[in-house]
Formats: structure tokens, C-alpha cells, sequence
């Protein structure tokens, strides 16, 4: 039970931090040197309930500076949150292992609700999906990770009718609205 315990608390760490692992390859290894652009999954059954609700993907390689060292680089992180089979979060990292885009399915139902995209390790974008469709009813976009501007498709006919300007993520600057219908706001006014 200990190294279980051990198992599932590297695992785990693993899932919350990232990273990359060096790994030692045994001398008699058959694959050694066979292993470049090895895509591999590790799989964790949190509830225990015999079935995988955490999947961390890597791609191997050899070390370029070791020989007989493997370099593991974190690609994706996929999690069913409430154990229904569906998978409901995923992460893609890009080749420095710093989180790509987030996609998360919200309310459970097998359909994506947001995707957060993320450049150097701060939040760029945010889109939220109408339910149980593929159109984007709120954009936020970010810069320097801070909130700077907010579209909304209030009437939900795919165009964007409502927006707000953000300063420093904190301060409401202005609020607009399209009046014609063409996805851009025309009217503009300061918040109360």
C-alpha cells in the first residue's frame, strides 16, 4: 500500500506541476535508441473505481547531451472531473511545456463550455460556448493577463451585440453597443 501510495502521490504531483523528467535507460534496454518521438501516456484511476480519470501525455526523445538518457516533455493533460467516462478538462502544452489552451466542459454534458488560450504562461483569450453549440456567446481577451476587453452575443444570433473596455484588468471603462448588427459596437457610453 505504501508505494502505492507513493505511486499515486508522484503521479499526482506530476499532474499539478509538469515538468520535464530525465530518465535513466538500462544498458539492456531493447529500445534503447529507438525511442525518439515516443509518444507516451500515464493513467491514474483517482476514484479507484477501476477505470482512468487522469491521462498525462509526453513525447520522449533521446537526451542530446546524454547518451542513454531519455528527455520526457509534457504535451497534454486530459481529466474526467465527476468520473463519468467523458473526459471534461484538457491541457496542451507547447515545446517549453507551458500551458497552451485549456478546453473545459463545465457542466458535464460531453460538450466543451470555454477554451482558454495562453500565451507565456499568461491568459490571452477566453471564449465561452453556448450550450450544447459550437458558437461562442462571451469573448475576453487579455492582455499582460489582465482583462481588457469583453464581447457578448446577448440576442445569441452569432454576432457579437454587446462590449466593454477594461483597463488594467480592474476598471470598467466604457460599454457598447451594436446598434446595426454587424458585430462591431457603434454605441459607447461610461459605465455607472
Amino acid at each position: 500500500m505504501a508505494s502505492l501510495s507513493k505511486s499515486f502521490s508522484l503521479f499526482v504531483s506530476l499532474c499539478l506541476l509538469g515538468g520535464t523528467a530525465t530518465l535513466s535507460l538500462a544498458d539492456e534496454s531493447p529500445d534503447k535508441g529507438k525511442l525518439v518521438g515516443k509518444a507516451v501516456i500515464e493513467k491514474a484511476d483517482i476514484n479507484l473505481d477501476g477505470k482512468d480519470d487522469v491521462w498525462v501525455h509526453f513525447q520522449e526523445s533521446e537526451d542530446p547531451n546524454k547518451a542513454g538518457y531519455i528527455l520526457r516533455k509534457l504535451t497534454r493533460k486530459e481529466a474526467d472531473l465527476n468520473f463519468d467516462g467523458k473526459v471534461d478538462i484538457v491541457r496542451i502544452y507547447d515545446a517549453k511545456e507551458q500551458l497552451q489552451e485549456e478546453t473545459v466542459d463545465l457542466d458535464f454534458d460531453g460538450h466543451k463550455d470555454s477554451i482558454t488560450r495562453y500565451e507565456n504562461s499568461q491568459v490571452k483569450v477566453r471564449d465561452f460556448f453556448q450550450p450544447n453549440r459550437e458558437t461562442i456567446f462571451i469573448h475576453k481577451a487579455y492582455v499582460n493577463g489582465k482583462l481588457a476587453e469583453v464581447r457578448r452575443d446577448e440576442d445569441t444570433n452569432g454576432v457579437y451585440d454587446y462590449c466593454e473596455v477594461w483597463y488594467d484588468g480592474v476598471k470598467l471603462l466604457r460599454v457598447g453597443k451594436d446598434l446595426n448588427g454587424d458585430g462591431e459596437c457603434d454605441f459607447w457610453e461610461q459605465p455607472k
